[in-house]
């Protein structure tokens, strides 16, 4: 077996929408908070890169939010989001 034939992670195919989304999301704000990280300790060339993940981890973040609202029956309103009308 080479490097890369093992999954780390295996989903169980009975998961539950929501537990999944509020993993998601947990795993989100851990990306977050180490793109913020790498951000504000990268040279200032590699500084808009690493702010380009956080913007894209913000907006994945609205969207899994968004969705646990439905799930929920909560509305959310994400101005970043081209999903927003």
């Amino acid at each position: 077996m080479g490097l890369g034939d093992e999954r780390l992670l295996t989903i169980r195919s009975d998961f539950k929408i929501e537990d999944a989304l509020a993993t998601a999301s947990d795993y989100l704000t851990c990306a977050r908070a180490t793109a913020y990280e790498s951000a504000d300790n990268s040279t200032p060339e590699f500084r808009p890169l690493a702010r380009a993940v956080v913007y894209q981890i913000e907006n994945v973040q609205a969207l899994v939010d968004a969705c646990l609202g439905r799930l929920e029956g909560k509305t959310f309103s994400h101005t970043s989001s081209r999903l927003v009308r």
